[in-house]
């Protein structure tokens, strides 16, 4: 279950917090927790979509490389190529802290575009007109029109 593996290896508290820091503070934590819900379910709808399904099924995954970054908490980046139906090589990058007994996923990205940083870009923009929720919705929309995957899971 693609939302049970988030709930365990993603920390969504800390990539929100990221993406719009004190923004945050515009909202109640309902609105919050919101925020995140819709995240999480976007996020399990990609990762479940028939068309990512294969593609996982279709590829390897080589050139691991560890980066530990110094500082408390511990984290590191972790790069990897993704390669798919042995033509297609895709670096994919993961931003893990340590929680505890684990490690979780504080960002990630594809071809060195990373989930935070676009986020905190694309919202910094469009701040003036629109809460992080509203942000968060709207981008949601704007991905699922272009994927035209929104029945993947019920929302």
């Amino acid at each position: 279950d693609a939302g049970l593996a988030l709930d365990r290896y993603w920390d969504l508290d800390a990539l929100v917090k990221a993406a719009f820091g004190t923004s945050l503070d515009k909202h109640s934590p309902e609105e919050v927790t919101e925020l995140k819900q819709l995240l999480r379910d976007h996020i399990q709808r990609h990762n479940g979509s028939p068309r990512n399904m294969w593609v996982l099924r279709n590829s390897k995954f080589e050139d691991f490389r560890v980066r530990e970054r110094s500082g408390m908490p511990k984290s590191a980046m972790i790069t990897y190529s993704l390669v798919i139906a042995k033509t297609e090589r895709v670096l994919m990058t993961l931003i893990v802290r340590e929680d505890g007994e684990t490690w979780r996923i504080i960002d990630g990205g594809v071809m060195g575009k990373m989930m935070v940083a676009q986020m905190r870009s694309e919202y910094r923009n469009k701040a003036k007109g629109m809460t992080p929720l509203e942000y968060v919705q709207a981008m949601i929309k704007a991905v699922d029109a272009r994927s035209n995957e929104t029945a993947i899971l019920p929302k």
